[in-house]
């Protein structure tokens, strides 16, 4: 079961760092990736802390890896009420660069409910935003990240 969702968050891991359909896996990854000045454990700790007090239900960790992986989170607020259901999903990697430095990658999935016909409720599919959006998307969680290391 481990082995399985271990190999799940690593193919979702390549295949978002491949590029993918979306414009949040098609940002360059040093728009999405940021080297912070702390040792790997004390950055791990970060990243989870983080995620754990923005509302992200976290479904894997695995500390070996270093890949944490997020259940789907909605949004909420004016983006939600103006742009319809929407919902992020995360994918993380964290890399030791050295004793001291750690590299955190980040890989976000977005979709929007679709509003379906009559007969169906619609279902959920991957979405695009503006490549400024996307950005702002991740240095807000990759700043998060940084608030929890220096705490």
């Amino acid at each position: 079961m481990k082995r399985d969702t271990l190999l799940f968050a690593i193919l979702a891991l390549c295949v978002g760092l491949a590029g993918g359909c979306s414009t949040m896996q098609s940002i360059d990854v040093n728009a999405r990736s940021r080297t912070f000045d702390s040792e790997y454990t004390t950055t791990l700790k970060a990243a989870i802390d983080y995620l754990n007090a923005d509302g992200w239900q976290i479904a894997t960790v695995d500390k070996d890896l270093g890949i944490i992986n997020t259940e789907f989170k909605s949004a909420s607020g004016l983006s939600a009420m103006l742009s319809g259901e929407e919902r992020y999903k995360m994918n993380f990697s964290v890399q030791k660069q050295s004793s001291t430095q750690t590299k955190v990658i980040a890989n976000m999935l977005y979709e929007k409910k679709t509003t379906g016909d009559a007969s169906k409720s619609g279902g959920w599919v991957q979405a695009t935003m503006t490549e400024n959006e996307a950005t702002a998307k991740y240095d807000e969680i990759l700043s998060g990240i940084q608030s929890h290391i220096m705490k």
